[in-house]
């Protein structure tokens, strides 16, 4: 199994917001999926890719009206 799991930390960088808004996300029951060892949080970089495209948004393809 190679799949790579990120620190709270690097993983709030490359969701470009902070590690205490991922710790409220947590808390709350939404965010990225992540696992518990102990005390430490760690999310699969796969997760958070699921998360990511779960939060896409599609603007509309039509001109301004």
């Amino acid at each position: 199994m190679n799949e790579q799991y990120l620190s709270p930390k690097t993983t709030a960088e490359i969701l470009s917001t902070s590690v205490q808004r991922l710790a409220n996300l947590r808390s709350k029951g939404f965010g990225p999926a992540y696992s518990k060892i102990g005390s430490a949080i760690r999310y699969s970089r796969t997760d958070i890719d699921l998360f990511m495209e779960a939060n896409r948004v599609i603007p509309h393809s039509g001109g301004l009206a």
